[in-house]
Parts: C-alpha cells; sequence; structure tokens
C-alpha cells in the first residue's frame, strides 16, 4: 500500500517541524548556559577581586599603622629604659606615663591610627616588646613582664588568630628598629584588633544570591572567617579545596567549578594573597547558578510541545490544500478514462490506486520548477552585471575634460551625462582639500604612475561624498586621457567622524561619575564624610557607571553591525502591562496612567521592544509630576503603533533638535539625577531594527510631549 502525497506532506511537515524545534532548542539551551555561566562567573571574578583588594589594602594599611608606632620617640624611651631586659614596677609607672603622653601626641597631631590609644575598642591588648621578648608595656595588666617569642616578629606581619580571651582576632606585629629601616632590632609591636573590619568584607553578601558566601583560609588550610553554614569555624574546619591547593601550590587565583569545605559543587573564584599567607574564596552552589537554565530547559519543553501540535495542524491544512486539486484531477482523469473500454478502464482504476498519477502531476511540478530556478539563474548573472557597474567610473582627454561618465557616477554626482560629457572633472571640486592635494594627483597621473587615496567631491545639490579614487592614465590608448574608478566611501567616513565624536563624548560621560568617586575618597580619608554616607554616594555613582558603560557597549555593536537580535512572539499587552506595574510606583501621587491597548501578537526581539518602551515611558514619569500619561498601542495593517503621551514639562528646546542623538539629556527638575543621553538613541536602532522607527514632539497645547513608536507585526529579517 503507498502512502498517499497528503500523508507524505503531513509527514515531512512534521519531521522538519520536530527537527527544527530539537535543533533550535539545543543551539538556544548552549547559547544560554554559556552567557549566563560566563555572567556568573564574571561577577564572582569581579566579586573576589574587589573583596581581595580591599582586604589587601587592609592589611597593608594595619602594617603601615605598625610602622608609623615603631618610629615613635615615646616607645623608644619605653624599650631604652630596659636594657637589662628586666621590668620594675617604678619603670612600669613610668611607662605608663610615656604611654599617656603618646596618646596625647597621637590625639593632638590627629595621626589617623585607630587603636586603643585613640580610644577606639576595635584594638586591645596593645603591647611593647624589648629585644630579648619581655613585655615591657601591655594594655592587659596580666601580659606585663611576660616573656614571649619574638622570632614571629622579625618581620611585619598581620596574622588571624585567637586572642586572650578566646575571641577571633587580628594580630599585628611589627619590628621596632633603631634609626631606620635597615638598623639594629630594639623591640617589637604587638596590637591585637578585632575582626570587625575584615567581617564587614567577607560577611556582605549583597548580589551572591541564597547561596554565596566570602572567606578566607590560611596556608594551613584552614577557614579563619566564619562560614554561611556552618557554626564556629574559625581555625576548626579544613577547606582542602581545588582553589586552595591551586593558591598555594602556584600562587595564582582560579576560577571554576568544584567542590567546597562542606563536599557541595559550587562555581568560586579565588583572591591569593601570598604574600600575607591567606587565599579569599567567593562561592556560590552550583544549583543555585544553575537554576536559570533549568527554568529554561522546562519552557523550551513547552516550547516544543506547542510548536508540534500547531504543526499537525499546519500540517493537515497544508496538505489538505496541495493534494485537493490533484486529487481533483486523477478524478476526472479516472471518469474519463472510464468511459473507455474496459481494460483501458481497469489500467486506470490501478494507476490511481498506486498513486502514480500523482507522482506524474508533482513530476511536472519539478519540470516547472526547474525552469523557474533556470530562469533565477539567468536574473543573478544580470544582477552580477549590474553590480560590476556600481562604481563610479569617469574617463577624461588630456586636460581632464570628461569623455564617459557611467550611470553610478551620474547617480551619486547628481548631474546627467548631457551635463557631464565635455566638463572639466573641476565641475565636482570640493572646497576640502587643498590646492597642493590636487596638485599632487595631477603631477603623479602626467608622469603616466596610478595614484590612488580618498577624495572628497560636491555633487550637484552641493552636498559632499567621499570617494575611494583610483587613477590611471589609458596607456593601452597611447595615453590619450584618463580612468577613474570610484568606490563610494561616505558612509565609512561619517561612521569614523561619528566615532571619534562618540569617544569623546563618551570619556567626558566616563570621567563625570569617577571624579565623584575620588573626591568621596578623599573626603572619607580626612573625615568629611562617614563610610555609610560613603558607601551609599558611591552606589549612585558606580550604578550610573554601568548603565553608561552597558549602553556605549550595545553602541559600540549597533554601530560595528554587530547587534543580536533574538526574534520571537511578543504579546504586546502583557509587555505594556508589566512595564506599568513596574513603574506605577515611581509616579507622584498627582500623576496617573492610562492605558488602552489592543490585543495582539507580533515578531519581535521582546527585551529590546521593552527597553524602547521602558525608555520612553521612564522620561514620562521622570518629567511629569502632576497630570496624567497615556498609553496606547494599535494594530495598523502590518504595523503595530505605540504612543506615550504625557501632560509633564514636554522636551526642552535645548535637545528637541538631537532628542534621538547620543548624550542627548537634561537633568530631571528638582533632582541630581541625569540621565545618561543613550536610552532615546538606543530606543531608535532598536525601533529600526524591527522596521519601525519612534519620533517625539512637544504637544500642541504645550503641556507635555508625545513619542509614537512603530513596529512591524512580522520579522524585518
Amino acid at each position: 500500500m503507498s502512502i498517499t502525497v497528503s500523508k507524505k506532506i503531513l509527514l515531512a511537515i512534521m519531521i522538519t517541524t520536530i527537527t527544527f524545534v530539537v535543533t533550535a532548542s539545543i543551539i538556544t539551551y548552549t547559547i544560554y548556559e554559556e552567557e549566563i555561566l560566563k555572567h556568573q562567573i564574571e561577577k564572582l571574578e569581579n566579586t573576589a577581586l574587589t573583596r581581595g583588594n580591599a582586604l589587601d589594602i587592609l592589611t597593608s594599611f594595619r602594617i603601615q599603622q605598625g610602622e608609623t608606632l615603631s618610629r615613635m620617640s615615646e616607645i623608644h624611651e619605653v624599650l631604652k629604659s630596659f636594657s637589662d631586659g628586666k621590668v620594675s614596677s617604678s619603670e612600669q609607672a613610668r611607662n605608663e606615663l610615656l604611654i599617656g603622653e603618646l596618646k596625647e601626641k597621637i590625639v593632638n597631631n590627629k595621626i589617623l591610627i585607630p587603636t586603643k590609644i585613640t580610644g577606639s575598642a576595635q584594638y586591645h591588648e596593645f603591647e611593647i616588646i624589648d629585644k630579648s621578648g619581655v613585655v615591657v608595656y601591655s594594655d592587659n595588666p596580666d601580659n606585663f613582664a611576660k616573656t614571649v617569642d619574638t622570632t614571629i616578629f622579625t618581620n611585619p606581619s598581620m596574622t588571624y588568630d585567637y586572642d586572650s580571651d578566646k575571641n577571633r582576632a587580628v594580630i599585628i606585629s611589627h619590628p621596632i628598629r633603631d634609626h631606620g629601616k635597615h638598623s639594629e632590632i630594639i623591640g617589637y609591636l604587638k596590637s591585637t584588633m578585632g575582626t570587625a573590619t575584615t567581617d564587614s568584607i567577607l560577611l556582605n553578601r549583597e548580589k551572591l544570591g541564597k547561596s554565596g558566601e566570602a572567606y578566607l583560609v590560611n596556608f594551613d588550610k584552614k577557614m579563619i572567617s566564619e562560614s554561611r553554614f556552618i557554626k564556629d569555624t574559625p581555625f576548626k574546619i579544613t577547606s582542602d579545596t581545588k582553589a586552595v591547593n591551586h593558591c598555594i601550590n602556584t600562587g595564582q587565583s582560579m576560577t571554576g567549578e568544584y567542590l567546597d569545605y562542606r563536599g557541595i559543587p559550587i562555581f568560586g573564584s579565588s583572591y591569593c594573597a601570598n604574600e600575607y599567607d591567606w587565599v579569599l574564596l567567593v562561592e556560590i552552589d552550583s544549583s543555585e547558578l544553575r537554576k536559570p537554565l533549568e527554568d529554561i530547559q522546562k519552557q523550551m519543553v513547552i516550547i516544543a510541545i506547542v510548536t508540534a501540535i500547531i504543526a499537525i495542524i499546519i500540517g493537515v491544512i497544508v496538505s489538505r490544500s496541495i493534494t485537493k486539486p490533484i486529487n481533483s484531477l486523477r478524478d476526472k482523469v479516472i471518469r474519463f478514462s472510464a468511459s473507455s473500454s474496459s481494460s483501458s478502464s481497469s489500467s486506470s482504476s490501478s494507476s490511481s490506486s498506486t498513486g502514480e498519477n500523482e507522482i506524474e502531476i508533482l513530476d511536472k511540478e519539478f519540470e516547472n520548477m526547474k525552469q523557474s530556478v533556470e530562469e533565477g539563474i539567468e536574473d543573478m548573472k544580470t544582477i552580477e552585471q549590474i553590480l560590476d557597474k556600481s562604481a563610479l567610473v569617469s574617463r577624461t582627454d588630456l586636460k581632464g575634460n570628461i569623455t564617459y561618465a557611467n550611470e553610478e557616477f551620474c547617480k551619486v554626482s547628481g548631474y546627467s551625462k548631457e551635463e557631464l560629457i565635455g566638463k572639466n572633472h573641476r565641475i565636482i571640486k570640493s572646497d576640502e582639500h587643498d590646492e597642493i592635494f590636487y596638485r599632487t594627483i595631477w603631477e603623479t597621473i602626467t608622469k603616466g604612475k596610478v595614484w590612488e587615496g580618498n577624495i572628497c567631491n560636491k555633487s550637484k545639490d552641493g552636498s559632499l561624498y567621499w570617494v575611494h579614487s583610483i587613477i590611471s592614465p589609458n596607456k593601452a590608448a597611447n595615453n590619450d586621457g584618463y580612468t577613474s574608478i570610484r568606490v563610494n566611501i561616505t558612509k565609512q567616513v561619517e561612521f569614523e567622524q561619528n566615532q571619534a565624536d562618540f569617544i569623546h563624548m563618551a570619556s567626558h560621560e566616563l570621567r563625570t561619575p569617577i571624579q565623584p568617586l575620588l573626591n568621596l575618597a578623599d573626603m572619607h580619608e580626612i573625615g568629611v564624610i562617614d563610610s555609610k554616607e560613603m558607601g551609599e554616594k558611591i552606589r549612585i555613582n558606580a550604578g550610573r557607571l554601568q548603565e553608561i558603560t552597558e549602553d556605549m557597549l550595545e553602541i559600540s555593536r549597533i554601530e560595528a553591525g554587530a547587534a543580536k537580535y533574538t526574534w520571537g512572539d511578543m504579546d504586546v499587552k502583557k509587555s505594556i502591562n508589566n512595564i506599568v506595574a513596574k513603574y506605577s510606583s515611581k509616579l507622584s501621587e498627582n500623576t496617573k496612567i492610562i492605558t488602552n491597548i489592543d490585543e495582539m501578537t507580533i515578531t519581535a526581539d521582546r527585551l529590546k521592544v521593552e527597553q524602547i518602551i521602558e525608555n520612553v515611558l521612564g522620561n514620562a514619569v521622570k518629567f511629569t509630576t502632576q497630570g496624567q500619561i497615556e498609553i496606547t498601542a494599535k494594530k495598523d495593517d502590518d504595523k503595530c503603533t505605540i504612543t506615550v503621551s504625557d501632560s509633564g514639562t514636554g522636551i526642552d528646546s535645548e535637545i528637541l533638535s538631537k532628542l534621538f542623538t547620543k548624550f542627548a539629556t537634561k537633568a530631571v527638575p528638582n533632582s541630581e539625577q541625569k540621565g545618561t543621553g543613550l536610552g532615546l538613541y538606543l530606543s531608535r536602532e532598536y525601533a529600526r531594527g524591527h522596521g519601525g522607527d519612534i519620533v517625539g514632539k512637544n504637544n500642541a497645547n504645550g503641556a507635555g510631549a508625545t513619542f509614537t513608536i512603530t513596529l512591524l507585526i512580522s520579522s524585518p529579517r
């Protein structure tokens, strides 16, 4: 029994659709997996580097504090009063007097050493030890006159251990030298401080999710900071992980997936501080990091099932529409054969039952297709000939008078052939080059040489255009003139100029948030602002810096022709309602949003279209303090039209003419915030990428502005 054409078509559509969906799903999942993991790993690396640098700087700063203290004359006097290495009660009293003077000197001179000497509760057990190991001064009376091992104090160091009260602490030690860096050691300084500062760096788990943590491990592979999952871990839990061993063995940091100290698979990044014998680990459970991939996988399965069902329905409809006229023709042939002899009728019936008539009909269609392909090949040859003529070609006599101009030359220059023939080439000369430039060209070609370079010409309407020109003497014709072949590079020149302008403007915008960050550091250093205020301002400026950087990277991809669009079905009403809900909380109490949105589904890159709408609606919300914002979405033939109209302050005349250019922005009234000026530029590029556009204008009644976004219903690509 043969398979009918209808069934073959249905089967082919199903197999093709399922194959396409499976292949697309695998490719999409692979791409998402790579991008998501790459993004998360970069975040881990940045977090490890940021916190590692902070701890590195803190360690170096604490050691420098010890260096500053070790040079103070009061401490040297304390040590010199104990040359025999024994301490008396009267000397202890004298030392306390000297330490009191030292405290007063530190306070009066505002020396930035936050130890117990200056009154901070973070430092305790400040001790001065003579070179024989005798404690000649200690804030803890129990330690006075004790002898300690001084071998660990030979070099400046900052280590983690328990203090005398069995609390986790940071131990800072520094040798005291008689005169300078390389002079004789006359004693040692030892101070113990709490771990609040380091813990504030490590225990900040913002942006680390539900399972992320940052902790320290020393080169004995012992954890020296708190764990998120296990209580009382410092100096008790061993972290013999791949990242720790890599740091100890190679002295280098690493990023990757491995088992942590709990034996749980994680993604982690390390910061290796070899100089101080510790390694910082920033880790997050693999299960949490891969959760978005599992969600994507489930969505793909649902999409595959729905697509398969749709394919079956479409296959049935298509196969019936294709085979209906074929079967009708077959039936006519059978009825025609029935009027013939019985043998002929039998033959026709047999032929019908085997499906041979359908195959013959399809064979004829293939012949028609072959003919169409041959005609297409001829069309391609014609197109190839047209492309060969796309360059600007002209010939002149020995005096430079034009004797030939091709159609592309006429099109770009704006002159007809009749206007060009007989005229000197100076007819398209611009004022962009000096006389030396043209004289050099003329001297080159009159000597029988070929000249090549870029020239700016002027068209008939006065506009300028750039061409890359090759001008050669007609040597084959005994040099009876010159031939010029040009390629229009106007867009390339404009792009390079735009790129230069973009770099100039971008460098200015990037400096805008960077300078406040530097100022904040200076202000914090001299005590003008506290850490909380500085942190808030740093987050504001860092957020602006990140926003500018991401926008500029996207613009670079657009202008390089590397922008990527992920096409799919987009429920316009659902997306707009979600965006409205997001911005409703940002409205002033005297402002409301009204929507009038048709039900429609378009083929688009949903994220980019939503970004267009967010940019426009966000501006409307910022500049509308009272009244209303109205959003409409209508289907117009093959286009979707979205309008956002507000009753706010309108578009400032200063930026109206350059509204969709880069960095066209103005501060929000009564606010210190200012946008990057890139949102509307990106919105226009995204809209055009969807076969549409975006325009903005002030309302005729003088209150507010209206932005109109048009998009093709179907993908333009």
